[in-house]
């Protein structure tokens, strides 16, 4: 099994800090090089790691090669990373971007997770309210 596919599965599972161990052992050579980066981030974020996170995340939004789905995906992390940290309006509108990135790859996974943070966004009692765990 690729280490993809192993960090997958345990990400799948709710297993993060697994999966980015697994991510990290087996090198991740199987996958191209944004793919295994997207997913690093991924499970950065969701480990708490901010920062490291936010580090590759900027680094890839800014190259040219990146797929819609995988730009979808950092900017769904990246609005997650905002919304913790009280920046409510940059993370609705990575989320918004997020949503977009999602339909023009015609992603429906990747277009359902930031929508459902939106809604709950948006939501009359949201103040006070962590969102729920997911799995991008």
């Amino acid at each position: 099994m690729s280490a993809h596919e192993t960090a997958t599965k345990l990400n799948d599972a709710g297993r993060f800090i697994e999966a980015l161990q697994a991510l990290n052992e087996k090198g991740g050579t199987s996958l191209s090089g944004s793919a295994r980066e997207v997913l690093h981030a991924e499970l950065l974020e969701r480990v708490g790691r901010f920062s490291q996170a936010r580090i590759i995340l900027q680094k890839l939004i800014k190259q040219k090669e990146l797929s819609s789905g995988e730009r979808s995906s950092c900017e769904l992390v990246l609005g997650k990373i905002e919304w913790e940290e009280g920046v409510t309006e940059s993370a609705i509108e990575h989320l918004q971007r997020s949503v977009q990135l999602a339909s023009d790859a015609g992603d429906l996974r990747r277009r359902c997770w930031p929508n459902m943070l939106l809604l709950v966004s948006f939501a009359p009692s949201n103040h006070a309210a962590r969102w729920p765990a997911i799995s991008a």
